[in-house]
């Protein structure tokens, strides 16, 4: 269907509601101005029951009869109020719809909002149902040209330094390193492997060239002495080892990382352990220096090398923290999720 016949159909589905919206508020109204006078009416029968001790008791049956009116008006009233509120919220949504339909390019964000309400809008309407794919079509078509346009940007801005991008809208490849764009929010997230490093960067590319380049230079740009590493390394490794009380040489890779981090704190933290003077060392960290000063060189310390094993499946379900995706490769995804590490003789 045309962008012009579905912005018809729903304007047309709107003024049907807009109408309903109308008789409920009036009846809203209504309904309140006569509670308003039913209680009057009572209040003047007490006042002549009152001082009229011989009065008609056709009055007491009129005062009965009011009083299981309004009995009955309170909750018409609160179910009304909560209809209005919804024809207020379908025929709003109806009108951000069609008001994104007429920008050019159709915006994403304001088509997404309405178009989010109306799949869960407690009205049912079979004509909204035969609507609802249009607009899921137009949005995911309207995404989908964002992203190329989005993409053509980054992907320039990028070569202009020499950086190469591959992979497709939302989910941009620089090297080692994912961008995935979310154009809804107008954010993105930017991962080192499968290791999330910037949670949510705003969606331009100032910004994520920055975000892309601080990153960078935190994980990959970074010197270590590599003997001090991997001296530093090996001691964490038998700690684990040691907490776990066992002969295996096997050590878990996140133990060994906690031990790591530990293992290059400054002495003052164990005096005085502050956020101030803290010495951070991320995961995405972690992984680059295992697999670039232990793995990739096999690097020797005490007369052995780093075996790192592949994690079960335990330990690399999702939700489970008993792994690490380890960049092998030159993009994100190529690596393989480690689970334990072993010090042993090169062979």
């Amino acid at each position: 269907m045309p962008t012009e016949s579905l912005t018809a159909a729903l304007q047309t589905l709107r003024e049907d509601y807009i109408q309903k919206q109308k008789a409920t508020q009036s009846l809203i109204a209504a309904i309140k101005g006569k509670s308003s006078a039913f209680g009057k009416v009572q209040q003047a029968i007490s006042d002549y029951a009152a001082q009229n001790a011989n009065s008609d008791p056709m009055l007491e049956s009129v005062q009965e009869a009011i009083g299981a009116a309004q009995e009955n008006v309170n909750p018409l009233t609160t179910v009304l109020g909560r209809e209005a509120k919804s024809l207020t919220t379908f025929t709003g949504a109806l009108k951000g719809a069609m008001d994104a339909l007429s920008t050019h390019p159709v915006d994403v964000v304001r088509l997404s909002h309405p178009v989010e309400a109306l799949k869960t809008s407690d009205i049912q309407d079979e004509r909204l149902l035969q609507l609802l794919p249009e607009l899921t079509h137009e949005l995911e078509e309207a995404q989908e040209a964002l992203g190329v346009v989005f993409g053509a940007a980054l992907r320039a801005a990028l070569t202009a330094q020499g950086i190469a991008v591959t992979g497709t809208s939302p989910q941009f490849e620089v090297g080692r390193f994912e961008i995935a764009a979310n154009f809804l929010s107008r954010s993105a997230s930017i991962s080192y492997g499968k290791e999330i490093v910037v949670k949510r960067v705003p969606l331009s590319i100032e910004a994520i060239l920055k975000a892309y380049q601080g990153v960078s230079k935190s994980i990959t740009g970074r010197k270590e002495d590599g003997e001090v590493w991997i001296r530093q390394f090996y001691t964490a490794w038998e700690l684990a080892r040691a907490k776990r009380n066992t002969e295996d040489k096997r050590a878990n890779i996140v133990d060994c990382y906690f031990e790591m981090v530990l293992q290059r704190q400054a002495k003052t933290f164990f005096t005085s352990p502050t956020k101030s003077v803290f010495a951070d060392y991320t995961r995405a960290q972690f992984a680059y220096d295992l697999f670039e000063l232990a793995i990739r060189p096999q690097r020797s310390y005490n007369g052995t090398v780093v075996y790192a094993h592949a994690g079960t499946r335990s330990q690399t379900d999702k939700g489970n923290i008993r792994s690490m995706w380890i960049v092998e490769g030159a993009g994100p995804h190529d690596g393989r999720y480690i689970g334990d590490i072993v010090f042993d003789k090169n062979e």
